[in-house]
């Protein structure tokens, strides 16, 4: 479940917008940065309830804000699912993780984690 789960975490669940920009050491960037995708992502996997009208191959795009702390100080969903149960919830286990293990580097938190996409989909939570 562990493979899968960073195997998912890895693909398409964060829309990273400083892979256009970043140009010096983007290399140890991203493997430094997956790391804590994989943290997040496990945190959301733990707190989600999936609803009873959720299927496969819904998903919801939600726009994450944090800060420095790791805190969650916004939530967005920014493409909605069709369901307002499924997009609700996944924006209620964001929520509910409330802070997450971010960079302390704070050109690495500022371009990857201040802001970033997050894409739910049911069929990948494995529940």
């Amino acid at each position: 479940r562990d493979a899968r789960l960073a195997e998912l975490a890895a693909m398409s669940s964060f829309d990273d917008p400083a892979d256009d920009v970043i140009a010096d050491g983007s290399e140890a960037d991203e493997v430094a940065a997956q790391s804590y995708r994989q943290g997040i992502y496990q945190k959301i996997v733990d707190n989600w309830s999936r609803p009873p009208s959720a299927r496969n191959f819904m998903e919801a795009e939600l726009q994450v804000e944090l800060v420095p702390t790791g805190d969650v100080v916004a939530v967005t969903v920014i493409k909605s699912s069709g369901s307002a149960a499924f997009d609700s919830s996944a924006e209620a286990a964001v929520k509910k993780a409330r802070r997450f293990e971010v960079p302390k580097e704070s050109r690495l938190f500022e371009t990857r984690f201040r802001k970033f996409r997050l894409l739910f989909r049911p069929e990948d939570l494995l529940r």
